[in-house]
């Protein structure tokens, strides 16, 4: 067999060995380490209980140096290159005696013309001409040769078992919605931490989980963790109706900016981000005045019929001038202590409203 053919046959060898070995520490990567996970179907029971298995393992090496082919690049000689390109010519011809005369600007050589009837004066004619260049450029050819790589082979150290349990509790479903119908999925990792999610299907409910009591044994190799999760639900159509409308009638005094959203649930279920920005003229950047994210206890809601009108209270936020121009940018949006304990918040993308405005303060 050719020796390029030998090469390419012990290369082609060695990159399916390095297949075989990664697919081989896939395998046992996820055989040692496991996590679990169990589904609790809720169809208006108070109670269910969960058992769960996991592994948690490291990953270590051992070293192989194993012979293969290498190739590296030798040079072997010369090519030589050539390329055309053209040189511009500037001819400059007068009347003479009745005879054209003309010279190649800057060469000194000069061409006498027929008698034909030329104008009067000077006469320039364009001309051009090829001149070849060449070069030498080095030429390579592939050698190969026998050489030493070291390769790693990954395996899976066992740290330790956990066996998990939960003791699910459910509070009533809301009495408006029907039917009664979610998942709720609790997983333990690798780790042994415990976790949960949850989904609602078509209905529009909030599903709110919190662990309590927990109780973990973590020596050893056998460890044992258990706790008990709390869940609730609650309609979500009310808290999502201000987040879902856009922001409007904004007004503005020497006191407060204020706008109008559909109105919602408890006031407490709601933040604010909010930024204040001087608006200068010319060249000059907007001032920023005020970036912040306001509470519920920061801002006042007061109700006009089925609205909520929010005011943001400006003076105690940053100093703002008299008779100067300001931009400002609003987003309501859910607060952070509801998204914390909100088993699916997948099913609710649209946690928010956001608005703007350019107002002068006076």
């Amino acid at each position: 067999m050719p020796p390029k053919f030998a090469a390419k046959n012990i290369l082609g060898g060695f990159m399916f060995k390095l297949l075989l070995l990664a697919f081989l520490y896939l395998n046992v990567a996820l055989a040692l380490a496991q996590t679990s996970q169990k589904t609790i179907e809720y169809t208006g029971q108070s109670e269910d209980i969960v058992d769960l298995f996991s592994t948690q393992t490291h990953t270590e090496y051992t070293y192989e140096d194993v012979v293969t082919t290498c190739s590296r690049q030798i040079q072997d000689g010369y090519e030589t290159i050539c390329y055309k390109h053209l040189i511009e010519k500037r001819r400059i011809c007068q009347r003479i005696d009745g005879r054209t005369i003309c010279s190649d600007d800057g060469s000194g050589n000069t061409d006498h013309g027929d008698n034909g009837d030329h104008s009067n004066g000077d006469d320039d004619d364009d001309d051009s001409s090829s001149h070849t260049t060449c070069y030498d450029r080095p030429t390579y050819r592939t050698e190969y040769y026998s050489c030493v790589q070291v390769i790693s082979h990954p395996y899976e150290v066992f740290d330790f078992n956990t066996e998990g349990k939960a003791s699910v509790k459910f509070s009533p479903w809301p009495s408006e919605l029907t039917p009664s119908k979610a998942s709720v999925t609790v997983n333990l990792n690798s780790a042994g931490a415990l976790s949960a999610n949850a989904d609602a299907g078509q209905s529009p409910v909030f599903i709110f989980g919190e662990w309590r009591d927990e109780v973990r044994e973590d020596s050893g190799e056998a460890r044992k963790v258990s706790a008990t999760l709390n869940v609730s639900f609650q309609n979500a159509t009310e808290i999502l109706a201000p987040l879902q409308s856009s922001i409007r009638d904004i007004a503005l005094n020497n006191q407060e900016v204020s706008f109008l959203v559909t109105k919602g649930s408890n006031v407490s279920d709601y933040e604010l981000e909010f930024k204040a920005k001087k608006v200068r003229w010319f060249i000059l950047k907007d001032k920023e005045i005020v970036k912040t994210k306001l509470n519920a206890s920061q801002f006042k809601i007061t109700s006009e019929g089925d609205q909520w009108r929010i005011h943001v209270p400006l003076l105690s936020l940053g100093k703002f001038e008299i008779k100067a121009k300001y931009r400002f940018e609003f987003a309501l949006k859910l607060g952070d202590e509801i998204k914390d304990r909100l088993l699916n918040q997948q099913q609710f993308p649209t946690t928010k409203t956001e608005g703007k405005f350019k107002g002068r303060f006076q």
